[in-house]
C-alpha cells in the first residue's frame, strides 16, 4: 500500500525506461529489491508489468546466488496461479526480473482495505482451492517455497491468486531433509524456528497460518510486542490453536486448520491429504458455471437493461423539453452568456455517460457478493447510440462558451440551470476541460452517475 511520502517521491521522480518496459511507479521495497509498476513503451503492447530490481553493489554473494536460483525455478514454473515470469535483464549495476502485474496487489493489503481484516469463509476457501492447484504444480516440480505468507500471494483485478516470491525456493528430493534457516519466522513451521531438520511440510504449516487468518484476521499463534524467536517457540510448543466464534466455524475447516498446524511433523496433514481434502478440492461443473452465468445474463437482460431502456426514454423526454426552454432563452439574442450557459448545462449532462459509453463501459452483476462471484455485461449498442446522437445534436448548437462572471449573471435562471446540472451530474475533470472559466468550478467536485 502507497504512502504519502511515496506517492509524492513517484510525481517528483522520472523513473527510467529498461528495455522496452517504462517504469511508472514504485509499488513496493524490501531489503535487497523495489519493485515498479511498468508498461511497455510499444503503443501496441497494453499488457502491464511488474519489476523486481535489485541494486548489485548492495547484494552480498550469497545474495546474488539466491536470485539466480529464484530465476532457474520461476522458469520452470507455468501456470495460472503462479505468477508469470516473463524474463529477466542483467546490467552492470543491476538485475531485472519481469512479472505480470496483479492490480489488486498482495493478499494481505488486500484483505485489510476490501475486507476489514478477514475474508468471509466462502471467499477464503475460493483462495485456498487456488492455492492449492498451484501447489499440485509446485510439488510436481519438487520444489519447496518456505516464505509462504499473505504478502507473498497476489490477487488481480479477476480475484485469481497468485503464488509469488521464490527468493527462499529450493529443488527438494522425497525422503531428503533439508536443514536451511529461512522465511518469516511469525508464519515458520516449529522445526525449522528450531532450527531443525525439515520436509516439504513446513510449506503446511504456513498454508495453515495462512487459512487461520484469513477466517480470524489475525494469526493463530501471536507473540507479545517485544518478544523474539525463543518466545515464539514456546508459545506454538504449550499449545492448541485456540479458536473464535467457534458456533461460526464449519467443522470440517476447523479440523483441517488443526491438521495443518500440529506441531508433530509425522502427524501433521501431508500435500496429497491437502489436495485431496474435501473443504478445498470444491469442483464446480463447467454446465454449473455456464447456468449460473446465463441465469444471471437473463436476469440482467430482464430488469437491469429493461429498466435502463425505460430511464433513457425519460432521459430523452427530459432533454426535448429542455430544449425548447433554451431555444427560448436563446431568443434573447443579448443574453449570450445565458445562451452558452444553457446549451453547455446539456453537453455536460452528456459528456461522462458518452465517453464511458465510448471506453466499452460495462456493468457488472455480483451473482455472489459473499463470494464476489460476478458477471460483466456490455451495454446494449442501441442505448450508446442513443446518447452519441444526443450529444452529437447538442454539440452543434455549441460553437464557443464564453462569459464574464458578474453578479447579474450569477443570479439568471441559466446560471442557476446550469449549477444544478453539475451538481447531480458533471464530472469534475470534464467540467474542468470544457468550462475552464468559470471560477467557481474549482470548488465543485461533482460525479456522474446514471445507473
Amino acid at each position: 500500500m502507497e504512502t504519502h511520502q511515496q506517492q509524492k517521491r513517484d510525481q517528483q521522480i522520472h523513473y527510467k525506461q529498461i528495455g522496452q518496459y517504462q517504469l511508472i511507479k514504485e509499488i513496493g521495497n524490501g531489503q535487497f529489491a523495489r519493485v515498479y509498476y511498468t508498461r511497455s513503451v510499444d503503443p501496441e503492447n497494453t499488457q502491464e508489468y511488474a519489476i523486481k530490481t535489485f541494486q548489485i553493489n548492495r547484494l552480498k554473494p550469497e545474495n546474488q546466488d539466491q536470485i539466480d536460483k529464484e530465476i532457474n525455478i520461476l522458469l520452470k514454473l507455468n501456470h495460472p496461479n503462479i505468477i508469470k515470469f516473463y524474463e529477466y535483464k542483467k546490467t552492470q549495476n543491476n538485475v531485472y526480473l519481469i512479472f505480470e502485474y496483479c492490480e489488486l496487489g498482495d493478499l494481505e493489503n488486500y484483505m485489510k482495505k476490501y475486507h476489514d481484516g478477514r475474508f468471509p469463509i466462502s471467499f477464503a476457501q475460493k483462495v485456498m482451492n487456488q492455492i492449492s492447484k498451484a501447489f499440485k504444480e509446485v510439488r510436481r516440480l519438487k520444489i519447496v517455497h518456505r516464505d509462504l505468507k499473505l504478502a507473498n500471494i497476489l490477487i488481480n483485478k479477476d480475484l485469481i491468486v497468485k503464488l509469488s516470491d521464490f527468493g527462499f525456493a529450493k529443488h527438494f528430493e522425497e525422503n531428503i531433509l533439508l536443514q536451511s534457516y529461512c522465511g518469516t519466522p511469525i508464519t515458520m513451521a516449529p522445526e525449522i524456528l528450531k532450527r531443525q531438520q525439515y520436509n516439504e511440510k513446513c510449506d503446511i504449516w504456513s498454508l495453515g497460518v495462512i487459512l487461520y487468518q484469513m477466517i480470524f484476521g489475525k494469526l493463530p499463534f501471536q507473540p507479545p510486542k517485544g518478544a523474539n524467536i525463543i518466545d515464539l517457540i514456546n508459545i506454538i510448543d504449550k499449545g492448541k490453536v485456540q479458536f473464535d466464534n467457534l458456533a461460526l466455524i464449519p467443522q470440517d475447516v476447523i479440523e483441517l486448520i488443526e491438521k495443518m498446524l500440529d506441531v508433530n511433523v509425522q502427524k501433521r496433514m501431508s500435500f496429497q491429504e491437502f489436495f485431496e481434502y474435501p473443504w478445498i478440492n470444491v469442483k464446480e461443473s463447467v454446465e454449473e458455471i455456464k447456468t449460473k452465468q446465463n441465469k444471471a445474463l437473463r436476469f440482467v437482460q430482464k430488469y437491469i437493461f429493461q429498466s435502463l431502456r425505460e430511464d433513457i426514454t425519460k432521459f430523452k423526454k427530459f432533454l426535448n423539453e429542455t430544449k425548447v426552454i433554451i431555444q427560448n432563452i436563446t431568443n434573447d439574442q443579448d443574453n449570450s452568456f445565458a445562451k452558452n450557459c444553457a446549451w453547455a448545462s446539456l453537453l455536460i449532462l452528456l459528456l461522462k455517460t458518452v465517453k464511458n459509453m465510448q471506453n466499452g463501459l460495462e456493468l457488472v452483476l455480483f451473482t455472489n457478493e459473499e463470494t464476489y462471484e460476478y458477471i460483466k455485461a456490455p451495454f446494449p449498442k442501441e442505448i450508446q447510440d442513443s446518447l452519441k446522437e444526443e450529444c452529437k445534436e447538442i454539440g452543434k448548437n455549441i460553437e464557443k462558451i464564453e462569459c464574464d462572471n458578474t453578479e447579474l449573471q450569477k443570479n439568471s435562471d441559466a446560471y442557476n440551470m446550469l449549477f444544478i446540472c453539475l451538481l447531480h451530474y458533471a464530472d469534475f475533470q470534464l467540467i474542468n476541460e470544457y468550462l475552464k472559466g468559470f471560477d467557481f468550478l474549482s470548488k465543485t467536485r461533482c460525479i456522474f452517475k446514471y445507473i
